[in-house]
């Protein structure tokens, strides 16, 4: 819910983009609950899980709506991922040359996974800290550190 948001730094948001362009159904509630949520200022990082080589014209199409619905709130995208080296694609998740946030493609290239992850977490937490760093609160600072201390051994292995 948008109220347990309030006290967070950086919020992340990652879907899958399902047939041709769509998100997954459970997506619905979440954004109606997105479109009564004061975004401004706040940090949203996307992440995302599609295929690129079946579908090229609509890969990450998900991550592109809800964009579409953080961008006009006022949310501050972090994240962004190169498109370079992605098969040809079309998206509305792309922004020039860049996806609106980490970009992953299991069925396609299940290998390059997990380095994207680790290197996509590493620059978001440079991101954060390079912000904290230059005048907030102890509090955002603490939180950044956090935010810095995660793995990706955390995020895929069960506790």
């Amino acid at each position: 819910k948008g109220s347990d948001l309030q006290d967070v730094d950086l919020v992340l948001l990652g879907a899958s983009t399902w047939d041709f362009g769509q998100l997954q159904a459970d997506w619905d509630v979440v954004l109606d609950e997105i479109a009564t949520f004061d975004w401004r200022g706040r940090r949203v990082a996307l992440f995302g899980q599609g295929d690129q080589m079946v579908y090229e014209d609509t890969y990450l199409d998900a991550l592109g709506t809800i964009a579409e619905q953080l961008e006009p709130r006022g949310a501050r995208l972090f994240g962004a991922w190169p498109a370079a080296g992605y098969a040809g694609v079309t998206s509305r998740a792309l922004r020039g040359d860049h996806f609106v946030g980490l970009a992953l493609d299991e069925d396609n290239e299940h290998d390059a996974t997990k380095e994207r992850i680790d290197t996509w977490v590493r620059a978001l937490a440079d991101a954060v800290a390079h912000e904290l760093d230059s005048g907030s609160s102890s509090a955002a600072r603490a939180s950044g550190a956090a935010v810095q201390a995660t793995s990706l051994d955390a995020v895929l292995e069960p506790a």
